[in-house]
């Protein structure tokens, strides 16, 4: 039980900084190209996958792969995941954002049962249903003019359910540090030619600092939700990951004066609950086996 609260705290503190990240990048974005300072956050985790990858079992035994294009594929998915996330901050608020991004368990558990080969009961049909229904309140078409930013996260959400979707088929076949040298190598090639943005632009002093700041807030938060699935499975941890609205909510005010309507936090309560009981249900059927 200790280990769990643990982990559940790592997660909280994951959340929190990872949010922090999220609004700096909406900050950089005012400014500079996206491919720019998502480069640079790549560039400084493929310095540290390196060390990792070289500590751990070597790089050459890290590079052994079996699955080369299942890597590569979800490397690059991942990697413009990030630039399309990143993109849409420009133009949508964080609380916005990430009460979107939020379907992407339901969307996972439909994508399962073509990709995967998994049974899904009307239960969870009929939840991923309502969740989809809270997204829709959030975006309402027909009654406003969605922002672009709206169809990139969206975008991003898909592309990370794909992401998913190709972790679950590596993660039994493959080491751990083989996915992530696979995704810090392939994403610090991509990025800088992702045609996202325009001509880059010589940052000054103090943005080269938050470019530094969100390669390290991006580092240290993803570290800790690893450290975190050392401790306690998934399935505990991930209602946790919702807290991260909380938190954008929070930096979005405090950063930008942004503050989500009361239809967003509608839809963003359908969605999260929606979301919770899938994964309960998915819970209940692991334990009757």
């Amino acid at each position: 039980m200790h280990s769990h609260t643990v982990a559940i705290a790592q997660v909280l503190i994951a959340s929190a900084i990872l949010a922090v990240g999220d609004g700096i990048s909406k900050q950089l974005g005012q400014h500079y190209p996206v491919t720019e300072f998502v480069s640079v956050r790549m560039w400084t985790f493929l310095v540290f996958v390196l060390w990792f990858a070289h500590r751990r079992c070597g790089i050459r035994a890290a590079l052994a792969t079996t699955e080369p294009f299942k890597q590569v594929l979800r490397s690059s998915i991942w990697s413009l995941e990030i630039v399309v996330f990143a993109s849409a901050l420009t133009t949508i608020t964080l609380a916005e954002a990430h009460a979107l991004f939020s379907v992407y368990p339901l969307v996972v558990t439909l994508l399962a049962v073509p990709v995967l080969g998994e049974r899904v009961g009307w239960r969870r049909v009929v939840s991923v249903a309502v969740g989809f229904a809270g997204a829709l309140l959030i975006i309402r078409p027909g009654v406003i003019s969605p922002a672009p930013g709206t169809f990139l996260i969206l975008l991003a959400m898909l592309m990370w359910c794909g992401y998913q979707l190709l972790t679950r088929l590596l993660s039994s076949r493959e080491r751990f540090e083989t996915n992530l040298i696979y995704m810090a190598l392939i994403g610090s090639v991509i990025v800088p030619l992702a045609p996202l943005g325009g001509p880059w632009v010589w940052p000054s002093a103090q943005d080269a600092g938050l470019m530094l700041a969100l390669s390290t807030t991006s580092l240290i938060g993803h570290m800790l939700l690893v450290a975190a699935l050392t401790r306690a499975p998934a399935s505990t941890l991930q209602p946790f990951n919702f807290s991260i609205m909380v938190f954008a909510i929070f930096v979005g005010y405090v950063a930008f004066g942004d503050l989500p309507d009361r239809y967003t936090v509608i839809g963003a309560g359908i969605i999260v609950g929606a979301s919770l009981y899938v994964l309960a249900r998915e819970r209940a059927l692991q334990k009757s086996g």
